[in-house]
C-alpha cells in the first residue's frame, strides 16, 4: 500500500470518527430506581420490613449482617446515574450522581435508616488521560431528609 493511499485512508477514518463524535450528545446510563424521598422520610424506627417494602418497594439489594456485628439485615435502595457529555472532538465529561438509602433491620424491625448522596465529574480524552474534579458527598438520617 502506498504512503499516499495509507494517509488518505487514515484521514478518511479520522474524519468519520470526528463526525460521529460531533453527533454525540452523550449517553445517560442509570442503575436502580429513583428513590422517592417523601417516602424515605416516612421510614421510622420500629417499622417492620414489610412496612418498609410497602413504602419503598423492592430494594436494589439486601445483605445479611453477621451475627458478630449484631445480626440483622440491611436493605439498600440505590440510584446511580452517569450523564456523559462531549466537550470537544477528543474530550468528554461524565457527571455521576449516586443516591443510596440503607435501612437496617434487626429482630424484624427498623433499627436505623440513613441516606447518602454523592456527585462528581470526570473528564477523559482519547489520549487515555482522565481526571476527576468537583466531588461532594452528604449523609443524613431518613427523617432529616428535606423534600423539595
Amino acid at each position: 500500500m502506498s504512503k499516499s493511499l495509507f494517509r488518505g485512508l487514515i484521514a478518511a477514518l479520522a474524519a468519520t470518527f470526528a463526525t460521529l463524535l460531533a453527533g454525540c450528545g452523550g449517553p445517560t446510563m442509570e442503575y436502580g430506581s429513583a428513590v422517592n424521598m417523601s417516602a424515605v422520610r416516612r421510614v421510622k424506627t420500629g417499622m417492620t420490613e414489610e412496612q418498609v417494602r410497602e413504602l419503598l418497594g423492592s430494594p436494589t439489594s439486601a445483605s445479611i449482617v453477621p451475627v458478630q456485628a449484631g445480626g440483622g439485615k440491611v436493605l439498600t435502595y440505590s440510584h446511580f446515574e452517569v450523564i456523559s457529555k462531549r466537550v470537544g472532538l477528543i474530550t468528554s465529561t461524565a457527571d455521576q450522581t449516586m443516591q443510596a438509602v440503607n435501612v437496617t433491620i434487626k429482630n424484624g424491625r427498623v433499627e436505623d435508616c440513613s441516606v447518602t448522596q454523592s456527585s462528581s465529574t470526570t473528564s477523559a480524552s482519547l489520549s487515555g488521560s482522565s481526571s476527576s474534579r468537583g466531588g461532594s458527598a452528604d449523609a443524613w438520617k431518613c427523617d432529616e431528609v428535606v423534600v423539595h
